[in-house]
This record gives C-alpha cells, structure tokens and sequence, in this order.
C-alpha cells in the first residue's frame, strides 16, 4: 500500500491540475454513514464566504433537454475541513461526479473556475462521457495550485494562469 506522501506529492499537487484528472479517474467511496451539517461558526466566516465557491460544473442531462427554458444544472463545490479550505479537493471531486456518477447520464458537462465572482473561464470539458482539450475553440485554463499554511488554494499569481485568463478573457 502507497504512502499518503507518495499519492499527494505537495511538488506534484503544485504544478497544476493534471494531477486532479488522475485522482479522479479512482471511483468514489461508498459511504454508509452521514455526519450531520455543521454550520459555519462566525471564525470560518470571517475565512471562507461559503457563498463564493471557486468551482461549478454545470451539466446537461439527457432527460431534460427537451424541458422548456432547461440551462443546464449547476453543482457548486465546496470543501471545508474545520477552518481550513480545499479547492483541490472541491475540483477532483466535480471531475468525480462527471467520470462516475453521472456517467453516460449527460450530453455535455463543463467546469468553470471564479474569479472576482465571475464564472467564465473553463477548467474540464466534457462532450458524451469524452474529454476534449479545448471549448469554442479556445484551450482550456490550466490551474496551478498552492499550500497557504493549511489551505490547498489555486494560486492565482501565476503567470501562465494569467496568460490562460487573459486569452479567455479577449
């Protein structure tokens, strides 16, 4: 069995979010028993604002493409462990949903990061359970990540990260 430091290699998990696709691609745990919801106390609000999410998949089921005024469903991530954040977490866990639980259940599935509230740069790209590279024939954001004490945040001082977002942003 693999050590812990020899899966989540902090050098690795740094250099961008190749390593999310490979972590995703193992299915989920099946989990038998629920802890309950925690509210948020007033510390962790004053560190994380849940409602400002860096990650959303929205996804386009097959039965519902015939409804009326259907835009798609939206997944919000969130990873919150104690007081401290994971945005690495937060991003293989949407992939998961996408390869896993709604396999062959889409017809396309798209995963936009935030910045400055707004979510228009597109980090996965899903067509009929296929990966693509590229979405309205742009590349797609390569997101590096960094360890800010004990949070996984994407880091967003990265200059190919601000090249991705100014090509996205033309």
């Amino acid at each position: 069995m693999k050590q812990i430091n020899q899966i989540f290699s902090l050098r690795e998990l740094a250099k961008d979010h190749r390593k999310v696709k490979e972590q995703s691609t193992q299915k989920p745990r099946g989990y038998t028993k629920r802890e309950p919801y925690k509210p948020y106390s007033d510390i962790e609000r004053k560190v994380y604002n849940p409602k400002e999410y860096r990650f959303r998949l929205v996804i386009f089921f097959n039965d519902r493409l015939t409804d009326p005024g259907y835009r798609g469903t939206w997944i919000k991530s969130l990873d919150k462990y104690g007081s401290f954040i994971d945005e690495w977490t937060g991003l293989m866990k949407l992939e998961r949903r996408i390869k896993h639980t709604y396999y062959n259940k889409y017809s396309r599935a798209i995963i936009y990061m935030n910045i400055n509230g707004q979510f228009n740069y597109p980090v996965a790209h899903y067509y009929k359970d296929i990966e693509q590279n590229s979405l309205s024939n742009k590349p797609l954001i390569k997101i590096p990540f960094r360890l800010d004490g004990k949070n996984h945040l994407v880091n967003l001082e990265d200059p190919k990260l601000l090249n991705d977002i100014i090509t996205w942003s033309k």
